[in-house]
């Protein structure tokens, strides 16, 4: 891919090919589709599609929504932290301010850590 000019950012099974033009993305992806089919693997047919990140609906990918060239987490990731502060923090689950707090404080520690790339707008939203 980098021979051709193309970037693939890659984690573990996952991985965004980026390129500058839609042709040269159906390329990579015949590429990519031809590469999996000589090794045995298949791609996942909901997750692979070609996305035009400067547009509205951009991808989502590793947690974060990357689109027009910003990023913030992704829906799901937001309703995953707010469900686990919601179960934390139940008015009737009969523990201290203090335990909640020490409970609650590593997973926010955690997920703002590994969101403090995203768009500045997203952390006050998330405030309130």
């Amino acid at each position: 891919m980098a021979k051709q000019g193309i970037t693939m950012v890659r984690y573990a099974d996952d991985f965004v090919i980026l390129c500058r033009s839609e042709a040269a993305a159906r390329g990579a992806l015949e590429d990519v589709r031809r590469w999996v089919q000589e090794v045995g693997l298949r791609l996942h047919p909901e997750k692979t599609r070609m996305v035009d990140a400067t547009q509205r609906g951009g991808f989502d990918f590793l947690g974060y929504h990357f689109e027009r060239g910003y990023k913030w987490p992704s829906t799901k990731s937001t309703q995953k932290l707010k469900t686990a502060v919601r179960e934390r923090t139940r008015r009737t689950n009969g523990t201290s301010l203090e335990m909640i707090l020490s409970e609650l404080n590593p997973t926010l520690r955690g997920w703002f850590t590994y969101f403090r790339y995203s768009h500045p707008t997203t952390f006050p939203r998330l405030d309130r």
